[in-house]
Order: C-alpha cells, then sequence, then structure tokens
C-alpha cells in the first residue's frame, strides 16, 4: 500500500511544483513487491526516472522526489531507501550554435531540408559537452522507409541508411572550414 501510495503521490509532483509552460516527467517503470497474492508483501522495489528540459525544472524534480519518499516514510510508518542515479542532464543548445550550424545545414542541403525540432525529454550524453562549451546537438535523420528504415532509435529493428554520413561529414567539414576562417 505504501508503493501504491508513493506512485500516486509521485504522479503530482509536476502538476502541484512545476510551472505548466515547462517540461517535466516524473515516472515509475518498475513496481515489484511479494510472491503471492494472499500475503502482504514485506518490501517492494520501485524504479523510475524524471526529465526536465532545464536544471532548475530537475532540481526541483529531484528536490520534491525526496520530499515525497520522506512523507511515505512517515505516514506509513516504513523505511525507504532513495537511490538516485543522476543520469546526464538536460542539453541545452546554445542559441549562436545553433544559428551558426542551422546556417550552415541551410548551404549544405537547402533550406527546405532543415528544420528546428521541438526540445525533448530525451537522455543524451552530449549534453555533458554542452555543459562545459557553447554548442548544439543536429540530428542528421537517418531514416529510409523506402528500405524499411523507419523504426526508432532503440528498437531492436532500429538500422540507418548510411548514405547520412556522408551528409554529416559535408555538414561538419563546411562548419569547420567556416569556424577556422
Amino acid at each position: 500500500v505504501a508503493g501504491a501510495y508513493l506512485v500516486s503521490t509521485l504522479q503530482t509532483i509536476v502538476a502541484r511544483n512545476v510551472d505548466p509552460l515547462e517540461t517535466a516527467v516524473v515516472h515509475i517503470g518498475k513496481f515489484a513487491a511479494g510472491k503471492a497474492g494472499n500475503v502482504i508483501p514485506g518490501q517492494a522495489e520501485l524504479a523510475g526516472g524524471i526529465r526536465a528540459l532545464t536544471p532548475s525544472v530537475r532540481d526541483l524534480l529531484l528536490r520534491r522526489l525526496k520530499d515525497v519518499v520522506k512523507g511515505v516514510e512517515i505516514n506509513f510508518g516504513v523505511s525507504c531507501e532513495l537511490t538516485i542515479d543522476e543520469g546526464y542532464p538536460p542539453c541545452i543548445n546554445d542559441p549562436d550554435v545553433c544559428k551558426f550550424m542551422h546556417d550552415i545545414g541551410v548551404q549544405v542541403l537547402g533550406a527546405e531540408n532543415i528544420r528546428y525540432l521541438k526540445p525533448s525529454t530525451g537522455a543524451e550524453d552530449f549534453a555533458f559537452f554542452a555543459k562545459a562549451r557553447p554548442s548544439t546537438i543536429m540530428m542528421l535523420g537517418c531514416q529510409n522507409e523506402e528500405k524499411g528504415m523507419d523504426h526508432p532509435l532503440h528498437s531492436a529493428h532500429f538500422d540507418l541508411d548510411e548514405r547520412v554520413l556522408d551528409v554529416g561529414v559535408k555538414i561538419f567539414t563546411e562548419a569547420v572550414c567556416r569556424y577556422l576562417s
């Protein structure tokens, strides 16, 4: 019951604490407890994640997560062990670098082939580079529906049209040349 209450309460963190114009996610993807339907389990293991587009919202989610877990301990007289894997920070594009790379993409591929994408809560290790230096992340687009290469990145059926590698080399070669000039 304490675990079920925790899941329900975690779902209120975003609604009650995060500005509706911000992006935030709190989810539980694993809930394991007990071995039989007629025995009250002595413990439960829950696992999940949080995602945000800004460090301040991410910090808020972490703070509230700790508060909610502490509240469950007090309200139910149980002991909770909260383990937080910091994971990846939000990947924040530098506007100047983003514009620079956009212009390169337009020059190399034409304006009709370049577009800005909406922010994503997906985890990306490039975020560590973006924290250290002004950066922007680009997606080259590697699907080819005609060849059946249209499965998402983490699918067991994912495949990429390797012609995109040539596109990436052209864009980044032009970017390096322009940057150095």
